[in-house]
C-alpha cells in the first residue's frame, strides 16, 4: 500500500522557507530542493497558485550565473516573500 500524500506546504510554509533564505539560515540547496519536490511531482495537489508560483521560484534559488555566484539573491528573496504574502488566494494552477 503507497503512503499517503504529504499535504502541500501552505503560504506560511512557503514563507517560512523565504525567510529562511533571507536570514541564510536554510541554505539555497535546500530550499530548492523542498520546493522541486513539489513542482515537479506529476500529480501535486498544491491548489493555492500564491504558493505554487512561489514554489516555481523556489526551484531557481541555487541557479549559479556567470556573472555572479547566484541568479537570486536576499532581494530577490524579499520580494518573492513580499508577493506572496501580499496576494491574495486563488484558483488551483491545475484548473488553469
Amino acid at each position: 500500500m503507497p503512503a499517503p500524500a504529504k499535504p502541500p506546504p501552505t503560504v506560511d510554509d512557503v514563507a517560512n522557507v523565504l525567510r529562511g533564505l533571507i536570514n541564510e539560515t536554510m541554505s539555497r540547496q535546500d530550499a530548492a530542493n523542498w520546493a522541486s519536490h513539489w513542482v515537479t511531482e506529476s500529480h501535486s495537489n498544491v491548489e493555492d497558485t500564491r504558493v505554487w508560483e512561489a514554489l516555481k521560484e523556489l526551484v531557481a534559488a541555487d541557479l549559479i550565473t556567470t556573472d555572479r555566484p547566484y541568479l537570486y539573491g536576499k532581494e530577490d528573496f524579499e520580494a518573492w516573500l513580499e508577493e506572496l504574502l501580499a496576494s491574495s488566494p486563488s484558483e488551483s494552477p491545475s484548473s488553469k
